[in-house]
């Protein structure tokens, strides 16, 4: 959701589209929660949806606990990880006793699921002279995302401007005066002279991945979304270091999000959401830019760079909202879009007022 708004409850939500077979759609009931005064840009629920916890602009974490929530539905605690730096990203781990926090910082951060004032870890910087990224223990720009592993309590993933993924462990060996995390991988996205210089300290051309994925059922793939428009996937392996399969022309503007749409035990579809205002369905099995996606669904204005879409556990809806406005100026008011998850076709559409949606 965009900035904070006062607490009300209202009841029902306009519907657009779907028949008897979307009645399970959670969209009876709806409840607005004072949280920030920007744009919420990170947003997470722990394994058994009884705490929440949002990101801003602002540059503050808000820790909700839906068990003990009051009728002024105020958050539990509130703390700013890094002064002058808002919230990209935010994770819970498998558990639900760990939370990932990534900052416009160069360090990703654990915190306790109550808060702590301090994390309980957080990631080394690298040396910003070294040349190849491989050869540093840590991102050495600002961090663009970052998820946990999807099964494994250890280990997340983040996302950063100098052109790198990379893989964490929470058990490494801490390095430094500081006692830092270093990284156990080192994922290299390519530009198109398959060169990996990163997008950001004002390189012409650089290019850096702005959202990264794991694939939820097995964890064998993971995908960046990058700011040529390029989705770049990385196989699983010993060592890891230059992309398997890289669609270059995947969309035209930087990628704002992307995610897995399970399907049974298997995760092979990929949903992707950019600044050139279209969603996108891909294959994994079938990946090359001369097939192209699946699906496609244009002019559903993002808006943002931070703008989401993500899957439903059942693997049966794809959501993303969209912003006002429209490519051309059509105006219109912001939404939540809920489409069928193999073929995009369209299901809900959920009126936000004066709300611009986010995550």
């Amino acid at each position: 959701q965009g900035g904070g708004e006062d607490g009300n409850e209202a009841g029902g939500s306009e519907a657009e589209e779907g028949g008897a077979e979307d009645d399970d759609l959670p969209v009876t009931h709806e409840v607005s929660i004072p949280a920030h005064e920007k744009a919420v840009t990170a947003l997470a629920l722990d394994p058994r949806a009884s705490r929440m916890v949002t990101g801003s602009m602002d540059g503050t974490l808000k820790f909700f606990d839906f068990g003990g929530m009051s009728e002024e539905k105020s958050g539990f605690r509130c703390l700013e990880p890094v002064e002058g730096h808002m919230v990209q990203a935010a994770s819970f781990g498998t558990t639900g006793g760990c939370l990932l926090v990534v900052c416009s910082d160069s360090h990703a951060r654990i915190y306790d699921r109550d808060g702590s004032a301090k994390p309980i870890q957080s990631t080394v910087k690298g040396d910003m002279y070294v040349r190849d990224m491989a050869h540093t223990r840590g991102h050495t720009q600002m961090l663009t995302g970052g998820v946990w592993h999807p099964f494994r309590a250890e280990h997340w993933l983040t996302a950063s401007l100098d052109g790198t993924l990379r893989i964490w462990d929470i058990n490494a060996t801490p390095v430094g005066m500081d006692r830092a995390l270093p990284s156990v991988h080192v994922l290299k996205t390519l530009d198109r002279r398959n060169v990996c210089v990163g997008g950001g300290a004002g390189r012409a051309g650089g290019l850096h991945p702005c959202c990264c994925a794991f694939s939820p059922t097995d964890a064998k793939v993971i995908v960046g979304g990058c700011s040529d428009g390029s989705l770049q996937f990385f196989l699983e392996k010993t060592r890891y270091q230059r992309p398997d399969r890289i669609l270059r022309s995947a969309h035209a503007a930087p990628v704002t999000d992307v995610a897995f749409v399970r399907r049974g035990s298997q995760s092979d579809l990929l949903a992707t959401r950019s600044l050139d205002d279209t969603l996108k369905l891909w294959d994994c099995r079938m990946l090359s830019d001369e097939r192209g996606p699946v699906r496609s669904v244009a002019d559903l204005p993002a808006g943002h760079e931070k703008a989401g879409v993500c899957a439903s556990p059942c693997g049966r809806y794809v959501v993303a909202a969209a912003a006002p406005g429209g490519p051309a100026g059509a105006g219109g008011a912001a939404s939540l879009r809920i489409f069928g998850a193999r073929d995009l076709a369209p299901r809900r559409s959920l009126g936000l007022g004066g709300r611009g949606g986010l995550r």
